[in-house]
């Protein structure tokens, strides 16, 4: 009788660990599991799509596997720099305009403030993208803001690409929302986490989602391949993409963070032509590392003849230390392509500050373009430019601080430098 009790109490037992086992291994394959998310709130412009793609409860990038994880993170921080003698000794300096007189104007315009973060006037409807005014720790911005912050008043809308700290600096937004009460956050989902801490105005979208916006413009959020962290526990929590700006016939994408992928390819079917595209061309060395996070400058003159650019505005160099290779890299290998004739459409190369305007009639500029320490006018444009040493309190003496003049007398080609 004992020996029958035994013997059952060892098959009950067996039974009971078998039954664990199969609710284990179901519980981690619903984990590991993709489910898909997006806002039921917003409608869905892609045919088909699901929604974003989840693994673990983080969000991955569709087309490829991999993405920079913190070993990936890591290598990047201790890899050795061959370029290391070289980038100390590059001496390239964005451009800067100190203006104070853009938030107040009513044109529609493009204005650089600095790595990601643009002024953005279309169709009326101002933005702000990707907010970062401040020196972090280890990494100091080498060019200031060209007004003051206190300026960005009556802002309709702040865009967020993705968490990262050079693109959603807590500061600078705090900043931002501190003074406008009214503005509202477009953000990709899960953005809100952090969001609420600054403002109860915002919306979330996962990738080929429209905002609700004002009837003058359209705003859609669309793919990137890269990742996000801000802390050390929320890798990948919140998604990251792209922005599509419409409104009085002209299109303007804000390229965000992201490295080369076939999404290019899928934003074109979407939206056949691009009127601005403003692309990320910098931090993108140890290509062995960074290739899976950021676009090296040959990939981004690429992505914007998939997308069929007319004019491509570069970013995300200049202002912060970000990659291995040296500062003005990004843009010499830019003007190079251009030179040879590898750069689809008009490459505008914009100081910080310089008011870049859009002629709603026809879609040119009537004002000047020039890559930071070229000292000439880009693409025809009429006008000349000085180049002034000004020193700041913040940044010291140094800081190019870029005029445009027109001056009748003098061909394009011309320049008057002091």
């Amino acid at each position: 009788m004992t020996y029958i009790n035994s013997l059952e109490l060892k098959l009950s037992f067996k039974i009971i660990s078998s039954m664990f086992s199969i609710l284990f291994r179901f519980i981690q394959v619903l984990l590991l599991s993709i489910r898909h998310m997006s806002n039921p709130d917003l409608p869905i412009i892609k045919e088909g799509w699901k929604g974003n793609p989840m693994v673990k409860n983080s969000f991955v990038n569709e087309d490829k596997p991999s993405d920079m994880n913190m070993i990936e993170f890591m290598k990047w921080r201790l890899y050795k720099n061959p370029q290391k003698q070289e980038k100390k000794e590059d001496t390239f300096k964005v451009g800067f305009v100190k203006n104070e007189s853009f938030p107040e104007s009513e044109n529609d315009m493009i204005i650089w403030l600095g790595h990601a973060s643009f002024f953005i006037r279309l169709g009326g409807v101002t933005f702000l993208t990707d907010p970062s005014y401040f020196s972090f720790p280890f990494r100091t911005r080498k060019v200031p803001v060209p007004c003051s912050i206190d300026r960005f008043k009556n802002v309709d809308y702040v865009v967020v690409s993705h968490m990262h700290h050079d693109h959603a600096d807590m500061r600078s937004l705090r900043k931002i929302f501190k003074d406008n009460d009214k503005t509202e956050a477009l953000v990709p989902l899960r953005g809100g986490m952090y969001m609420k801490h600054f403002t109860k105005r915002y919306q979330e979208a996962g990738w080929y989602q429209q905002y609700n916006t004002k009837p003058e413009v359209e705003v859609f959020f669309l793919p990137t391949f890269h990742w996000s962290r801000l802390h050390v526990f929320d890798n990948n929590k919140t998604l990251w993409g792209s922005f599509l700006i419409r409104a009085n016939g002209k299109t303007i994408y804000f390229g965000g963070d992201t490295a080369f992928g076939n999404h290019f390819s899928e934003i074109a079917k979407l939206f056949p032509e691009i009127d601005y595209a403003i692309m990320p061309v910098g931090g993108y060395k140890p290509r062995s590392i960074m290739k899976v996070a950021h676009i090296a400058p040959d990939e981004a003159a690429q992505a914007a003849a998939i997308m069929n650019t007319k004019h491509f505005i570069p970013m995300h160099y200049g202002t912060y230390p970000i990659g291995q290779e040296p500062s003005g890299e990004p843009i010499r290998e830019i003007k190079r392509m251009e030179s040879e004739g590898e750069m689809i459409g008009c490459v505008n190369c914009l100081s910080v500050g310089e008011e870049f305007l859009i002629d709603s009639e026809n879609g040119e500029q009537i004002t000047f373009a020039a890559c930071g320490e070229a000292a000439s006018p880009a693409n025809g444009y009429d006008c000349v430019r000085e180049y002034l040493t000004k020193e700041t309190p913040e940044f010291g003496a140094g800081v190019e601080e870029v005029s445009g003049v027109r001056n009748p007398e003098l061909p394009v080609d011309e320049m008057v430098a002091k």
